[in-house]
């Protein structure tokens, strides 16, 4: 409890990181005249901080940039950690604006992951195209995973499909993250498949995780 306490401290604590969010946040809200921008609730958000600084992971693996919320806090919090390097793929922004409704004409400094500090650009490696070509080549790659955090495409058929192609791959004691999980049954039915039982926080649409 102590070291939830020290993490929350240091997440809430640092203002330069949050007035970085707060105003580019609203600066691509205004551009682009819509309230989302693929945010998390920010309870969920300091739950994937605490989740990185107490696993302290070497990889870990995201689907869904968008502009950079969760991206953003896992970079802060294996920058902390002083150990790591995420591995994210989302399609690239123009695909992306269109899949959320927005029409807007794209202002030239906006990019997937928009918000994530250059400052910790190091520790990042983005990968534009499409999760169902791109996950399977990335996963193949890497020796293993530490955390595997899905938040692409919500239907029941990419959320399975992403599941199975990177638990494999987990290793054990590893972490599989969702955003999400109550648009459909995707989630629990693959707990029950590999025989873990999950936990699942009811903030906004559901963050689920299943340890292996």
């Amino acid at each position: 409890m102590n070291d939830l306490k020290y993490y929350l401290s240091d997440l809430r604590s640092d203002d330069e990181f949050w007035n970085h969010i707060k105003e580019k946040g609203e600066k691509i809200k205004k551009l682009l005249e819509t309230k989302y921008i693929g945010a998390p609730p920010p309870s969920v958000l300091e739950m994937i901080y605490c989740i990185i600084r107490i696993v302290k992971p070497q990889i870990v693996v995201e689907t869904g940039v968008a502009a950079g919320y969760s991206t953003a806090i896992i970079l802060k919090a294996l920058d902390d950690n002083g150990v790591g390097m995420l591995y994210s793929i989302d399609l690239p922004a123009r695909t992306f604006l269109s899949s959320i409704g927005v029409e807007a004409e794209i202002p030239a400094f906006f990019k997937v992951g928009y918000l994530v500090p250059p400052s910790l650009f190091g520790l990042w490696k983005l990968i534009l195209g499409d999760a169902r070509q791109e996950l399977p080549a990335l996963v193949n790659k890497l020796p293993f995973i530490d955390i595997f955090l899905h938040d692409s495409l919500h239907t029941y058929e990419h959320m399975s499909f992403e599941y199975e192609v990177v638990y494999p791959k987990i290793k054990e004691g590893g972490l599989l993250l969702s955003h999400d999980v109550t648009w459909n049954k995707a989630f629990l039915e693959f707990a029950q498949r590999v025989k873990r039982t999950p936990l699942i926080f009811y903030q906004g649409d559901g963050f689920g995780i299943i340890r292996k």
